[in-house]
């Protein structure tokens, strides 16, 4: 069964693709929950606007992802935390922790 997929599958694809699959995969799975449709001659159209769309939000959120990197690497950011004698953090910082602080920097 050929099908267009409309959203990304792990090991399948990603939107745009045309994949030949198992009929009932495609019957069962992914036509229903609306990952693929049917591939036509029509439809073929249809991809090439997908895939301009997927690049163009490629592009997008890469450069969202440059600016904020960029506002990141100009932050400094301190933490207090209890410390022992010897300089051992009592716990751990985690990632809520470190995200925290960014904030309120």
């Amino acid at each position: 069964m050929k099908l267009i997929l409309t959203q990304e599958v792990g090991g399948l694809g990603t939107p745009g693709d045309v994949v030949d699959v198992a009929a009932g995969y495609g019957r069962n799975y992914l036509l229903p929950r609306g990952f693929a449709m049917p591939w036509t001659r029509g439809a073929e159209k249809q991809v090439d606007l997908i895939k301009r769309a997927r690049s163009a939000r490629e592009i997008r959120t890469l450069e969202d992802a440059q600016a904020v990197a960029a506002q990141l690497e100009r932050l400094t950011v301190r933490m207090r935390r209890r410390a022992g004698t010897n300089g051992r953090l009592f716990g751990s910082v985690g990632p809520a922790d470190i995200a925290a602080a960014v904030r309120e920097a």
